[in-house]
């Protein structure tokens, strides 16, 4: 399997590297990640088997997309659910919130498709989703992901900061004020955020929003946050990830239901990937709107956030908007 990487932040050109097979690191704690420039393509929680891969800057070679190969693995299996499997998964985790146990969980459930994408299908999702984040990562310890982010986890020049709430999901180009429920969602992470950032002895905070932001056939919430920190950039990952838009809250009990009901197959979906550069500039998005390549089929992830008040069947439609995002691409 060649490895490789297509990258287009939005705004901004292509990007396509390959990189010597064993000059990867790979880190199974956060506080592991080099200090150093380097690009950084992490899962939702790190493992043995499902490590943060980091590979230095020095070891990236300028490459072109017609030298990539695309090449699937099998190395994840699981997540596959019918309508009424999901709806009863929903519909428990309604209850826990009712009962307290979470305001908010976000689930996920993934897509096969028996197709296996081509190369240009990189060019397509630029041009289709140009606000996108584009990201193809191909290596023999990860597989093969594509990834078209809305989602930005943090970007950091300097002191200066910013991060994003990105929650409450509907069609994109509805009429209306938004309901109810997806202005608790969007107000959790906020609250989240904030929180989090004034641990970190953020200054000068600015908020903006929320406002309605387009990602393709679908739209979300989106509340932008500027401010200014002396902490790391690592600390400020430590902080803010895995953050209520793709965990849930209480962080602390949701990541660890998480852990023991979707380890098997949430794998590098919903966690962040990007350049990193602790002593000049750091930009990560959240692992969303992505999909495994296999040998002879794909596997595409999608999630949608629960709350007491949700509507189970309108939870696995979103995440049906979802997959569309990249299955119609393919």
């Amino acid at each position: 399997m060649k490895n490789f990487l297509g990258y287009r932040p939005h705004g901004q050109r292509p990007q396509w590297y390959t990189w010597p097979d064993g000059a990867e690191l790979r880190l199974n704690r956060w506080e592991d990640i080099p200090q150093d420039p380097g690009f950084v393509y992490a899962p939702f929680e790190p493992s043995d088997s499902c490590p943060i891969i980091w590979i230095s800057s020095k070891n990236l070679v300028p490459m072109s997309p017609q030298q990539a190969e695309v090449q699937g693995n099998d190395l994840s299996k699981g997540g596959i659910e019918t309508m009424t499997d999901f709806v009863e998964r929903v519909e428990a985790i309604k209850e826990m919130c009712s009962n307290g146990k979470f305001q908010k969980l976000v689930v996920s459930r993934v897509v096969e498709m028996e197709k296996v994408p081509e190369i240009g299908l990189f060019d397509r999702l630029c041009e289709q989703y140009p606000r996108a984040n584009v990201c193809w990562f191909q290596s023999k310890i990860t597989g093969s992901w594509v990834t078209a982010s809305p989602e930005l986890l943090l970007h950091r020049r300097g002191i200066r900061f910013e991060t994003m709430s990105l929650a409450g999901t509907r069609p994109a180009g509805t009429q209306g004020n938004w309901g109810a429920k997806e202005l608790k969602e969007q107000h959790l992470v906020t609250a989240y955020l904030l929180d989090r950032l004034t641990r970190l002895q953020a200054k000068e905070m600015e908020v903006f929003g929320p406002v309605t932001d387009n990602a393709g056939n679908i739209e979300h919430l989106k509340t932008t946050l500027l401010g200014k920190t002396d902490g790391s950039t690592l600390e400020m990952i430590q902080a803010l990830h895995p953050t209520p838009a793709v965990c849930g809250y209480p962080s602390k009990e949701a990541h660890a239901f998480l852990e023991q009901q979707e380890k098997s197959f949430r794998r590098y979906y919903s966690g962040f990937f990007g350049w990193m550069d602790p002593m000049a500039e750091s930009e990560l998005f959240v692992n969303l709107r992505c999909m495994e390549v296999q040998e002879k089929k794909c596997r595409l992830h999608v999630g949608c956030g629960i709350l007491s008040d949700s509507d189970a069947e309108a939870e696995y439609r979103e995440t049906e908007m979802k997959a569309a995002t990249l299955g119609k691409m393919i």
